[in-house]
């Protein structure tokens, strides 16, 4: 997860919100994801504030976004006479210290993890995300989690706007209350990264079709996003053909290169649906298709270039 960070990029699909959560890369001078609260959060030195988790960040700012390898002060409205550090890579995200879930904390409890990070990539929500690696995990309520964490990315992310991920826990769990101490697997449900993982302990049955589901969510996300991604370009491509069939009702091009339009219309979708120019951008497939068209007559290829535009 990470602080104010760097590098903000989302996929097109995704609510903005998701940006200021730990696991995403954020940007401390994005004034929809914080509030600027003391200094300057563009250039200099300023504390921001996450509208979805709350927790301040303190320290310099480039161009609205963290400095890699600089130390920032974290604190929460939870505990606000604590005092936490964190710094960040050239990514934006969290690279070292304290991590402070912030999101869904109840009373006086604030969840802190601690150790190192491993940089993810979230096949459901197209973007890196910082989480946990090794180190202790605090709950806040007594009970401290000591081990190795692996991260799963959640398909719900999909569906809920928030990145979600699921976490597998090897460790050992201390009760610092009693001082009793069990070591074992633990499993967390899916939830949002800001929230900090709860876990319960692990069976077979239960990996097994954890393992399961996530092999298949991975293959339903390939053809989910193949299908956007096919959408999108449809609907350039129709933009493109709309904007070569004005020009032939309102005389954008000369009858003579009327016939030339029509072949390059059909080229492009031809090309399109036969899965020739996937490789390339909408834009290229146009000229492409104009080209063909024009079978060398550069000054028709021309005014159909400009119709497109």
């Amino acid at each position: 997860m990470s602080g104010p960070l760097s590098r903000l990029s989302l996929f097109a699909t995704l609510a903005l919100g998701l940006a200021a959560l730990p696991a995403s890369a954020l940007n401390g001078g994005e004034v929809r994801l914080f509030t600027c609260e003391k200094g300057n959060c563009q250039n200099g030195q300023g504390s921001a504030r996450s509208a979805v988790t709350q927790v301040l960040f303190e320290g310099p700012w480039r161009n609205g976004q963290s400095v890699p390898g600089e130390t920032y002060t974290l604190s929460h409205p939870v505990r606000p006479d604590q005092r936490y550090h964190a710094t960040y890579a050239a990514d934006g995200l969290q690279d070292s210290g304290e991590m402070l879930f912030g999101l869904g904390v109840m009373g006086r409890a604030l969840p802190v993890f601690s150790g190192t990070y491993a940089h993810v990539t979230h096949p459901f929500a197209k973007m890196q995300v910082g989480v946990p690696k090794r180190g202790q995990l605090d709950t806040g309520l007594g009970v401290v989690y000591s081990g190795r964490f692996e991260y799963l990315p959640g398909k719900s992310t999909m569906n809920s706007n928030i990145v979600e991920g699921t976490y597998i826990f090897f460790g050992t769990v201390i009760d610092t209350e009693d001082d009793s101490r069990e070591t074992g697997l633990f499993l967390s449900d899916e939830q949002p990264n800001g929230m900090a993982p709860r876990f319960s302990k692990a069976n077979a049955t239960f990996l097994a079709k954890l393992q399961g589901q996530y092999q298949k969510d991975l293959e339903w996300a390939k053809g989910e996003f193949a299908e956007r991604e096919a959408s999108m370009r449809w609907r350039e491509a129709l933009a493109v053909v709309g904007k070569l069939t004005m020009a032939l009702a309102t005389g954008g091009v000369s009858a003579v290169k009327q016939s030339i339009a029509s072949e390059a219309a059909m080229n492009l979708v031809s090309g399109m649906m036969k899965n020739d120019d996937s490789k390339i951008s909408v834009e290229d497939a146009t000229n492409k298709a104009i080209q063909e068209a024009a079978a060398g007559d550069e000054s028709a290829a021309e005014q159909l270039r400009s119709a497109t535009k």
